[in-house]
């Protein structure tokens, strides 16, 4: 990811969280992620956070819209918003706040006048400080983040873009499910520098974080991460696009996600345009899923998302730590590539529906990169296509493994078949590199073709 500079402390906003009835919240106190403003443009030779040479009037002007966004915030109540940005480097200008319950999303950064724009505020986590466990059957959208305050004079860089909320936090081990709709905010647009540089967008909010050990999250709707927002031009360049948001991201180790339904993830943000300068960098698409020591079992949809060039592709899982398992059940379709931690990682066909896998998707340039533990589990039947040169080991714990072309087990592969689980050649020819296990193996027979009789003299 890009590293850009974290935002100050500023300016936040508390708020009540109302939630829908459709959301069954169980609240433990405990820090929550936030999205934060976007930091201040860069200024031109004058110090961060003292005022520019700017007219009276408009310092007057700006602090008397400071004193009146204090004056609102002293009315409502924990928990809060994210923080607002970083004031502008020698500007004039100030961080926004960050989004409330009732006003999600984070505010506009302040213009600047000779110094940087203002950082826009941080979008509102839509639960809030986060909740034991979620049950959600409606819909769940967080604020977005607040566009970067552009420089209307002098060569000071425009603000950064603040960062999308959250669309859920998860802060217990309970189980939790989704069979409604969950989406992270877009992160803002990065500020204009009208003499300066574009500032950076910001990052599209998370769809649904988990933080603590063992929780479970079952998920037959739909869960996407934010999008990134847009660069901002600039005359000495354009500022960077913001990262998409993961769809789901695991904080801590020992969490079982099954999927049937749809993770997707937000995209990157744009490149801001240089004006006759260089152009900001695109930003990263975000990962489908994240985490360690994950089990994943999924006969859904999984999709990484695209970079702001429109052409990369973000991982649609990566596993971070720990050991991990990836159950693939029929139905299951994964767009980007899966990422194992190690070769302890283990991949693994499952389920009760029978349904092929081409076996050339596996290896360390494929799709499924990085395992070494290969398992059939269930009673479905699982055919094998294509062809691998990766040892894949497979242990056939469950019903039936079956080959559907020849050399898809991998020709220095140990095949181990489990006293009651099955491996049909199906009249293919194999090479492994050996055979154990009290289970079965069947070769039919190819049937010779019919020959007709011949004609009577």
């Amino acid at each position: 990811m890009h590293q850009r500079a974290l935002s100050a402390r500023r300016g936040a906003f508390l708020s009540t969280t109302a939630l829908a009835g459709a959301i069954l919240f169980a609240v433990l106190a405990a820090a929550p992620a936030r999205a934060d403003g976007g930091a201040g443009g860069a200024s031109v030779g004058i110090a961060g956070g003292q005022a520019g040479p700017a007219s009276p009037a408009t310092r007057a002007a700006t602090a008397a819209a400071w004193a009146a966004t204090a004056r609102a915030a002293t009315v409502v109540v924990a928990p809060r918003g994210g923080t607002g940005g970083n004031g502008g480097g020698g500007g004039a200008a100030g961080g926004a706040g960050g989004g409330t319950s009732g006003s999600p999303n984070g505010g506009a950064g302040f213009p600047g006048v000779i110094g940087g724009g203002g950082g826009g505020g941080g979008g509102f986590n839509f639960n809030g400080a986060g909740s034991a466990t979620i049950s959600n059957t409606s819909l769940l959208t967080s604020g977005n983040g607040g566009q970067g305050g552009d420089v209307i004079g002098g060569p000071g860089g425009g603000g950064g873009g603040g960062a999308g909320g959250y669309g859920a936090i998860v802060i217990g081990g309970g189980a939790s499910s989704n069979t409604g709709a969950i989406a992270g905010g877009t992160g803002g647009a990065g500020g204009r520098g009208i003499l300066g540089t574009g500032g950076n967008g910001g990052d599209g909010g998370v769809g649904v974080q988990f933080t603590t050990t063992g929780a479970t999250f079952t998920n037959s709707g739909t869960v996407a991460g934010g999008n990134g927002g847009v660069g901002g031009t600039g005359v000495l360049g354009g500022g960077n696009g913001g990262d998409g948001g993961v769809g789901v991201l695991f904080t801590t180790t020992g969490a079982t996600f099954t999927n049937s339904g749809t993770v997707a993830r937000g995209n990157g943000g744009v490149g801001g345009t240089g004006i006759g300068a260089t152009n900001g960098t695109a930003g990263d698409g975000g990962v489908g899923i994240v985490g360690s020591g994950l089990t994943i079992i999924n006969s859904g949809t999984i999709t990484g998302g695209l970079s702001g060039d429109g052409v990369t592709r973000a991982n649609a899982i990566t596993f971070t730590g720990g050991a991990n398992t990836l159950e693939l059940q029929a139905g299951s379709s994964i767009t980007g590539n899966v990422v194992a931690f190690s070769t302890a990682d283990t991949f693994r066909l499952g389920g009760t529906t029978n349904a092929s896998f081409d076996v050339s998707q596996i290896g360390p340039s494929a799709q499924y990169q990085g395992f070494g533990v290969f398992q059939k589990t269930g009673t479905s039947t699982r055919t094998l296509t294509g062809t691998t040169s990766t040892v894949t080991s497979w242990t056939i714990n469950g019903g039936t493994l079956q080959a559907g072309a020849t050399n898809v087990l991998g020709s220095s592969s140990a095949i181990t078949v489990a006293s009651g689980a099955v491996l049909n050649l199906a009249s293919f020819n194999q090479a492994i590199g050996s055979l154990a296990g009290a289970g079965s193996v069947t070769q039919p027979r190819r049937r010779s073709p019919a020959r007709c009789p011949a004609p009577a003299d």
